[in-house]
């Protein structure tokens, strides 16, 4: 299965769906960024990763880049519904201080 990314029909939050793997990170980060640009009224981005079936460590590029560029928009980030394995990573790696990571929450 390959992996998308789709800007929710109310413009609330960006759905990260299918699998998250080396081959197709660079591509879903730039579709991400463009998703980024579309909810620029946002004071807040929220990625959902609830219909995420698998991910590998090179996810947490995926949102070290969106959130560097959060940053420069002077926008907060979040992520929501995040794999378990994930944010076991991020906690290893020190990421979890960095990155706004929720394994449960609700859009909003």
């Amino acid at each position: 299965m390959s992996a998308e990314i789709v800007l929710a029909e109310n413009k609330q939050y960006v759905s990260v769906k299918g699998e998250i793997t080396f081959t197709n990170a660079k591509a879903l980060c730039e579709k991400g960024l463009l998703q980024m640009q579309e909810m620029q009224e946002m004071q807040q981005i929220i990625f959902d990763f609830s219909a995420v079936i698998q991910s590998s460590s090179v996810a947490l590029a995926l949102l070290t880049a969106w959130t560097r560029a959060a940053k420069k928009q002077n926008k907060q980030i979040r992520f929501i519904h995040m794999p378990q394995s994930l944010l076991e990573v991020a906690r290893l790696s020190n990421l979890d201080r960095v990155l706004t990571l929720e394994a449960e929450s609700t859009h909003g």
